[in-house]
């Protein structure tokens, strides 16, 4: 399977490159948001678990050839949305219908009554990941920036690395430490 870069031309004109980080990456200032994006090589990684590990949906593990892309290091902050929101005037669904959305343990989307973004967003909480949106809300603001939310290869390539260790750390659910 082969998935597009989904970085526009234009967005990559708001790249400025940072650093290399400690496992080989590229990382880049984003401009538009003032976010850190790594820049993800093309090339085939594996995807999926072996058998005995894992959920059934994850199966069989198979090697996936990946374009080159871009994922954010952190997760979109309750600043960065809120700048998202002052140049756009953009009106949450949890603002229209008076509940916000929150994924769950189990990765499902739940419908949070009375809630949403800005009952999160207090001064000491401007670094905090934005919470209470919506995959709507979401994919609003990704176009606003000039980003798309990773598929889902994507995310596991960006984790897991060519290596396919299981977290990003390695094969511990633990970090381990130095």
């Amino acid at each position: 399977n082969r998935y597009e870069n989904k970085l526009s031309a234009d967005s990559k004109l708001q790249l400025i490159f940072s650093k290399t980080n400690q496992h080989g990456y590229d990382e880049f200032l984003f401009k538009k948001d003032n976010s850190t994006l790594i820049r993800i090589p093309e090339g085939r990684f594996w995807m999926g678990s072996i058998r005995g590990e894992g959920k059934d949906n994850e199966r069989p593990q198979r090697q996936i050839y990946l374009n080159e892309f871009y994922i954010n290091k952190y997760a979109i902050s309750n600043k960065q949305f809120a700048q998202f929101i002052d140049d756009t005037n953009y009106t949450t669904e949890a603002e229209n219908k008076g509940s916000g959305f929150v994924a769950n343990m189990d990765g499902r989307w739940e419908d949070k009554h009375g809630v949403k973004w800005t009952d999160y967003y207090k001064k000491d909480t401007e670094n905090h990941p934005v919470v209470m949106v919506s995959p709507k809300d979401a994919s609003a603001y990704c176009k606003w920036a000039g980003k798309s939310i990773p598929t889902e290869a994507q995310w596991e390539k960006a984790v897991r690395g060519i290596d396919g260790i299981k977290y990003p750390w390695g094969n511990s659910p633990e970090p381990q430490e130095d």
